[in-house]
């Protein structure tokens, strides 16, 4: 399980002291903010020198809105920390995506805008971009970034490709098999700006690694329960963040999956 910094006691010194009834209310107070900044500091890695992931920004935030009703509906420290946690990570996970929206606005203002571009169209390119990016930088041949985007973004069957492409089939799939590690590499890399230093390698250990959930659970100290829930919680929501929804369509593709299935341990299907 990933380590607690600050754990609270088994009994609820912490919520009366807090509630005024035992001790400084202030002082409990400002122990529980330290508490929750170092988890929080934990949590986040080389992420939270980020001044949108500030720790202490990101806990200033949620005790000023929920402090007072979750001080005053614990039941105990143990209820107390961990609703006030779980507080912390959706504030973290809401920066993130507010910061992966605007990165997709950013591209979008790169993108040659025709007169004629429809919304949709506009939008389509966003997540083509990206993966444009890192067909680019897994290949310099001009002949195999056309083949990884036809076979692994627009699904076309590989003998069609090939025909076009000047190849056998048969070609086609081992290139198509060798640039599969570099492309996942490429893929997770920018996934380190959205997630925790754990999450990252756990999404690694998945996508490039192809380790089983329970594997890649082990490697970085997490329950299977523990990594389901983070990785339909962070991991999904970074991989659409950066490559569009329709990452759902191609990484199994990309990743040599079989037709249908995702990622194990992603949630993407």
């Amino acid at each position: 399980m990933t380590h607690d910094v600050g754990k609270e006691s088994s009994g609820d010194a912490r919520v009366r002291s807090l509630r005024g009834g035992e001790g400084d209310a202030d002082a409990a107070l400002l122990a529980l903010r330290r508490d929750l900044v170092g988890w929080a500091t934990h949590e986040l890695g080389a992420n939270g020198r980020r001044a949108e992931l500030d720790p202490e920004s990101i806990v200033q935030s949620v005790l000023a809105r929920e402090a007072v009703r979750a001080i005053g509906e614990a039941h105990d420290d143990h209820h107390l920390w961990a609703r006030l946690r779980l507080a912390v990570r959706h504030k973290i996970i809401d920066r993130k995506r507010a910061i992966a929206r605007r990165c997709n606005v950013e591209l979008v203002d790169d993108v040659a805008i025709r007169e004629d571009t429809t919304v949709e169209e506009l939008v389509a390119e966003v997540p083509r971009r990206a993966f444009a990016d890192v067909v680019a930088a897994a290949t310099d041949d001009p002949t195999r970034r056309h083949a990884i985007e036809a076979v692994f973004v627009e699904g076309r069957g590989t003998a069609e490709v090939a025909a076009t492409c000047g190849l056998s089939d048969d070609a086609l799939r081992a290139a198509l098999s060798r640039i599969r590690p570099a492309l996942a590499r490429e893929l997770v890399e920018p996934l380190r700006e959205f997630l925790p230093a754990d999450e990252w390698r756990f999404c690694n250990e998945v996508i490039v690694g192809r380790q089983p959930l329970e594997a890649a659970a082990a490697m970085v100290g997490w329950s299977v329960h523990e990594a389901r829930e983070r990785a339909g919680e962070c991991i999904v929501a970074a991989l659409v963040a950066v490559y569009g929804p329709t990452v759902a369509r191609w990484l199994p593709r990309v990743m040599g999956l079989p037709r249908a299935s995702g990622p194990r341990g992603t949630g993407v299907t």
